[in-house]
């Protein structure tokens, strides 16, 4: 349940963030295990963030909770922009409580 939630607010966000002059744009989401790894990959070919985007310092719901539900099943995060667009990626070792 955690990391739906967790999806629903990465995609949210980039339909949100992504493409603010509402051209729209694709949102690839892929959800993949690899031996005990699950990774999640949400991703936009939209702005990026700002040079100065700190996830952490953010102070929107949305970023708490796509930063603190991965802490509480043992997963690890990484937001950043990946060439045109931003990629966010959420990995989870099955077994730690979250799979």
């Amino acid at each position: 349940m955690p990391l739906a939630l967790i999806a629903n607010e990465l995609v949210t966000n980039a339909l949100k963030y992504a493409y603010p002059d509402r051209a729209g744009g694709p949102v690839r989401i892929v959800l993949g295990r690899t031996g005990d790894r699950i990774e999640l990959v949400v991703r936009d070919r939209g702005q990026g963030l700002p040079a100065d985007f700190a996830a952490r310092q953010s102070r929107s719901l949305g970023m708490r909770i796509i930063l603190s539900l991965p802490e509480q099943i043992g997963a690890e995060v990484w937001i950043g922009n990946a060439g045109p667009g931003t990629e966010c990626r959420v990995v989870l070792h099955a077994g730690t409580g979250g799979a």
